[in-house]
Parts: structure tokens; C-alpha cells; sequence
């Protein structure tokens, strides 16, 4: 996928027992890691960091595929731009509109309720909730709920 916020893999290569996978360097590290770095984010931040996921969403919608895990340790910074990483969960739908039978995968405290209550099929709101969740805790750094095990 060409989007300059979607990660780009560089290169890959398998082994008899590994395949590797080379994705392009992000300095910044990941969201979460910038996040824990700082006292806050300012609001023009946030609108910043939303604005370049939404466009990463737009280009995923096209080609049918939902992230599925889509938290801060996923979404990388590179000179100041967010890029949207590790698609090891993703899956492409053959049509995002369908009702897609899902498994219950991604980080709890980013799953919408009807995902962790296993009542919703698979879609790109699920995503949306996920990047809701995450602008809450960019603007007021915590989580806006918890997950009970």
C-alpha cells in the first residue's frame, strides 16, 4: 500500500524456520513510547495525529483490510509523522460492508464492548472505536475505561 502513514516494508526473507521482515526505520520510536516520554500532548498535536491516521484509515478501507490491534505501540513517529504499523492481527475483508464472522483478537483495552462481549462481527468501525479510545488517552492520558478479567 503506498501511504506515507502506513509503515512500508523495505525487504523480506525466509529461512528453513523464519521468515523476516524489514520495515522502514521510524526515529521517533512508537506512540506510546512518546506519550510515556511527555507530560501531555497539546490538543493541535492530537488533531495533527488524527487527521494522518484517518488518511492511513482511508487507504486501508479502500483495499478492504481492518487493522484489528490498533493501539499506541502500533503506530509509529518518524520526524513527526504517524505511521501505522504491525498488521500481524489485520485481515482483509472481501467486503468491509458484510457482517464477518471475527475472532476475539487485539488488546483489550482498545476492543470495542461488542467485541470483547463477542456479540459483533468484524469491521472497520471496530478500528474506529480503537483509535477513539486512543485519542482519549492522548488528550487526558489515561484509558477512558478498564478491563475486568
Amino acid at each position: 500500500m503506498s501511504c506515507q502513514h502506513i509503515v512500508h516494508l523495505v525487504s523480506d526473507c525466509m529461512s528453513s524456520k523464519n521468515i523476516y521482515m524489514f520495515q522502514e526505520f521510524c526515529n521517533q520510536g512508537d506512540l506510546q513510547n512518546l506519550v510515556g516520554s511527555r507530560q501531555f500532548i497539546t490538543e493541535s498535536e492530537v488533531i495533527i495525529f488524527l487527521s494522518q491516521i484517518v488518511k492511513a484509515f482511508i487507504v486501508l478501507y479502500q483495499n478492504n483490510i481492518v487493522h484489528r490491534d490498533l493501539k499506541p505501540a502500533n503506530i509509529l513517529v518518524h520526524n513527526k509523522q504517524i505511521k501505522i504499523a504491525d498488521f500481524g492481527f489485520s485481515r482483509i475483508l472481501q467486503d468491509i460492508d458484510l457482517n464477518n464472522k471475527i475472532t476475539q483478537i487485539g488488546t483489550p483495552l482498545y476492543m470495542s464492548p461488542e467485541l470483547i462481549n463477542n456479540q459483533e462481527t468484524y469491521g472497520g468501525k471496530c478500528d474506529v472505536w480503537s483509535l477513539g479510545v486512543i485519542v482519549y488517552q492522548l488528550l487526558y492520558g489515561d484509558h477512558p475505561f478498564m478491563v475486568r478479567a
